[in-house]
């Protein structure tokens, strides 16, 4: 099938203006042809030149340097307002990006052919500068803004602050929740949760810890401490595949793990065991009769189900989904995370050494703060002190007005540079 050709490449080439790439694409023996062709008889518009007219214009233009960058503005500036204009998909980021190239091509221009430029777009050299200050990212900041011009961005210090308590060892097996009210107590920050995360994400400090199914909905909540509890097993395997079973007993209302005791068998004797004992322990705190909810496994009936029955002014035995309509989602959920936050890629060998292991996780769980205490840890919130939302609430109104003033008195010299460059420009001007 012949080639068609278009007749402004039939001029280009036979000017010579055509690039390498375009040239060899087509056969030597068309580009001879159209070097002796007479393109004045190509059809023409009425108020037109002919087309040896616009090849001697093109001729004019490449022996007038001056001449060659204006059209090569007006050409660049008729085609990023094409495309701004023309792409309503992603609107938003195409103009985005349509004002960069603006800004880079006025960069590149000075005198009459910069105003010419800018004189063709309708648009000024104030606005130009503006859009510079906006699009040249500020070395000093994660995210590019000037801290001068953008005061309301975590400070320097701020920033180094969340890197310094997420590289913290104390703090390897913390989600970001707790670490950020680790630092609202410690008055390390002051900054809201969304902020907090935020900043996280462009620091790359994420917490990636393995989720073993997907996160149930919220279940029974209890509205004082000791008023529910929660009984489970899960297991686990030692290093030569022996089966442990880990029995783990927590309050509803703290989210406090109360016991956690692993055994090679899970049975009714060990469960009544570590349930007298926490009885004996926290009788102060528990309520007349606490609620215990388990599963219906057998090693939840037997003499834990004896006990329960002989003593029905202490506790109340509740299996779920049977004896209520919720689950025993919350105990679950702390099976998950010990799993998934300390006990992950870790291998053990003996009983003992894994009993120690969920003991130093069970004491680093209850002492750190927790997200859905508002920054209560749970053994506090076990023991009586209520989680209160708005605690920090003040120190962060204040902390505001202190960031502001730090970051204004920020010595950011990449931005005295674009000061001193915008100058230049105007003067120039």
């Amino acid at each position: 099938m012949q080639q068609c050709y278009h007749s402004d490449i039939k001029i280009a080439c036979a000017a010579g203006l055509l690039p390498p790439p375009a040239r060899r694409s087509i056969p030597r023996s068309t580009r001879a042809r159209w070097r002796s062709q007479d393109f004045g008889k190509l059809i023409q518009l009425p108020g037109v030149g002919g087309a040896n007219q616009r090849l001697e214009t093109i001729k004019e233009a490449l022996a007038r340097p001056e001449l060659y960058r204006i059209i090569r503005a007006l050409l660049a500036a008729n085609r990023i307002l094409r495309q701004a204009l023309y792409s309503f998909k992603g609107a938003k980021q195409r103009l985005a990006r349509a004002r960069a190239r603006i800004v880079s091509r006025a960069q590149r221009l000075c005198g009459s052919v910069r105003a010419l430029y800018l004189r063709s777009l309708g648009i000024t050299s104030q606005q130009i500068r503006h859009w510079q200050r906006h699009i040249e990212a500020c070395k000093s900041s994660i995210y590019g803004l000037c801290r001068i011009r953008n005061p309301l961005q975590l400070a320097r210090s701020e920033e180094q602050a969340i890197v310094r308590y997420a590289h913290n060892p104390a703090f390897k097996c913390w989600p970001l929740i707790s670490i950020y009210f680790q630092m609202l107590e410690d008055g390390a920050l002051y900054c809201g949760k969304s902020a907090f995360y935020r900043h996280c994400r462009a620091l790359g400090l994420s917490r990636v810890f393995r989720s073993f199914r997907r996160k149930s909905p919220i279940g029974i909540r209890a509205e004082s401490p000791g008023q529910i509890l929660h009984a489970d097993v899960t297991r686990l395997f030692l290093s030569d595949h022996r089966m442990v079973h880990v029995h783990v007993l927590m309050d509803n209302f703290s989210r406090c793990i109360l016991a956690a005791v692993a055994s090679f068998s899970a049975s009714a004797t060990l469960w009544r065991s570590i349930l007298e004992g926490v009885l004996d322990r926290h009788a102060a705190i528990l309520a007349s009769p606490v609620d215990l909810i388990v599963d219906d496994g057998s090693e939840n009936k037997g003499e834990l189900a004896e006990l329960t029955d002989s003593a029905p002014d202490r506790v109340r035995r509740l299996v779920a989904q049977k004896d209520i309509t919720f689950s025993n989602s919350m105990a679950e959920a702390i099976h998950r995370m010990l799993k998934g936050q300390y006990i992950q890629g870790r291998v053990f060998t003996t009983l003992a050494g894994l009993q120690e292991a969920i003991d130093d996780a069970v004491k680093d769980y209850n002492s750190r703060c927790h997200g859905s205490l508002h920054g209560t840890r749970p053994l506090q919130a076990f023991h009586g002190e209520i989680p209160d939302r708005g605690r920090f609430s003040a120190r962060i109104v204040a902390a505001r007005a202190l960031r502001i003033e730090e970051n204004q008195k920020f010595d950011c010299r990449a931005c005295k540079t674009q000061v001193i460059s915008a100058h230049t420009a105007a003067l120039q001007e």
